[in-house]
């Protein structure tokens, strides 16, 4: 089933039954089905129901390949609309197998491991995974761990709301009163990707997607991926070639700068955005060759999280524009991290004219230790 199809039919019975069961928004949606269909997942895992949008946007990916199943998990059974009920009026009840466990997705995960493994090898049983589930510590972290060993060689898990912590949540006080301090603020799905699977040496190709919300990673072996599912990684990559500069050199440009001050510190810079739409020019090295990337070694000082967005300037346009620009959530840390912007290039010498950064929409502070421009 083609995409726009099943979308239109969700927002329908939506409409009809005066309630709200999409709530991703079309664009995420898009993005996991496009993903779906390119790589032919056939048996795709989703750990956290809601309502069951996500689910039938899978499951229409599934049936445009041609076979396959949707198996999504959650220990609530909502009524009286569910999954069950939204999928059978998009018309994909046959592809989607719903699960309600009263103890939770870890439990049945725990089930899938006894029936797949004999001795000490597990037999990996699916090809894509997404957990939008309870954001919490505990439960996403041991997930992320037992997903791994049930994804096959060259399948991927999508995790959503790296930003999240229960103070996002607009009646925390009284919805989360029975958490602690370190708890109620931590942003414990981005933990999970940033200190669980990105080190894990089974993973791979760490992608973000939708402005950094949304963190993808790929389980090695398989064929070689044809495609990413996001044009910002969160590693450093290797290139046929590549040119590092320090904080301090590309940004000495400061004629352009708009509500930034800089201070240098060692090799590095620190970048403070003093108001409301900051930006800096960054130096482009001096080279005949195709600019195709660029890594930025950075860390957020404050605030909690910030929006940074990367401009290029590319053949005859004459100003910078959102159509050559993304965009990537940063989380405050105490480590460097590598964020990588894959940007357009072509073989003309002159096509990376120019690039801008703004490190926020606002006031925050971050230290930028390099730059890596590099090409494919």
């Amino acid at each position: 089933m083609k995409f726009e199809q099943a979308y239109e039919r969700m927002i329908r019975f939506q409409a009809d039954n005066g309630g709200w069961f999409v709530h991703q928004s079309k664009d995420t949606l898009h993005g996991i089905y496009q993903h779906i269909v390119a790589t032919r997942a056939m048996d795709c895992l989703e750990l956290g129901t809601a309502f069951g949008a996500t689910a039938c946007v899978m499951a229409a990916a599934i049936e445009e390949s041609g076979r396959g199943l949707v198996t999504t998990v959650d220990r609530i059974e909502r009524g009286p609309v569910g999954v069950v009920e939204l999928a059978q009026a998009v018309g994909l009840g046959s592809y989607i197998r719903a699960v309600t466990h009263d103890a939770g997705y870890n439990w049945f995960l725990l089930d899938r491991l006894r029936e797949c493994t004999t001795g000490r090898l597990c037999e990996p049983c699916y090809d894509f995974c997404f957990l939008d589930g309870a954001h919490f510590w505990e439960p996403d972290a041991l997930a992320a761990l037992l997903v791994v060993r049930l994804l096959r060689p060259g399948g991927w898990l999508l995790l959503d709301d790296l930003h999240w912590h229960p103070k996002d949540h607009p009646d925390w006080q009284t919805a989360f009163a029975q958490l602690s301090p370190t708890e109620l603020n931590t942003r414990a799905v981005g933990q999970v990707f940033d200190l669980v699977l990105k080190p894990h040496p089974a993973l791979e190709h760490f992608v973000l997607s939708n402005d950094g919300h949304m963190g993808w990673c790929r389980k090695v072996g398989g064929p070689p991926p044809t495609r990413l599912p996001g044009r910002v990684m969160a590693t450093a990559v290797r290139g046929a070639w590549s040119m590092t500069l320090n904080g301090d050199v590309t940004t000495a440009d400061t004629a352009q700068n708009h509500n930034v001050s800089l201070r240098a510190q060692r090799r590095a810079i620190i970048i403070r955005a003093t108001g409301t739409d900051p930006w800096l020019h960054l130096t482009v090295p001096a080279t005949s060759r195709p600019i195709a990337y660029v890594t930025f070694r950075l860390r957020l000082l404050s605030p909690d999280i910030a929006v940074m967005q990367l401009f290029w300037l590319t053949g005859q346009a004459g100003y910078f524009s959102e159509d050559c620009s993304l965009r990537c959530l940063l989380r405050r840390s105490h480590r460097p991290q590598e964020l990588t912007f894959c940007i357009a290039g072509t073989e003309q010498p002159d096509t990376m004219r120019g690039l801008r950064l703004d490190p926020a929409d606002d006031i925050c502070e971050l230290l930028l230790e390099s730059v890596t421009f590099g090409s494919w």
